[in-house]
């Protein structure tokens, strides 16, 4: 099975959102930890240049804020905790997949 390794969202200074590109090994996932409040909207698109992904968020306290979905479902939506919300990427496939995320708080 892949491992799975945490990185700390920073936006740059005056923005609201930004993109990330990565990749990720086969049964490999990456947790993506932003700070966001309660009442603010989150957006996240997961772009893969090649094969699939899947990806899913966690509320502060780790319950779903949005079940594991396929990466060309976006989600846009009203947060409702305050606190560090994670978008977990997962690659379930057998190869290598490259992708852009974009992030949003609003």
């Amino acid at each position: 099975m892949g491992q799975t390794d945490t990185v700390q969202v920073r936006f740059p200074a005056g923005s609201t959102g930004t993109e990330l590109t990565d990749n990720l090994a086969p049964g490999a996932s990456r947790r993506y930890v932003l700070g966001a409040r309660d009442g603010q909207f989150l957006y996240t698109r997961v772009a893969p240049w090649n094969g699939n992904l899947e990806y899913q968020i966690f509320n502060p306290d780790n319950s779903f804020l949005l079940d594991m979905v396929p990466a060309r479902q976006e989600y846009r939506g009203q947060l409702w905790q305050s606190g560090e919300h994670v978008i977990e990427v997962i690659n379930r496939s057998n190869q290598t997949v490259s992708y852009n995320v974009v992030f949003g708080i609003e």
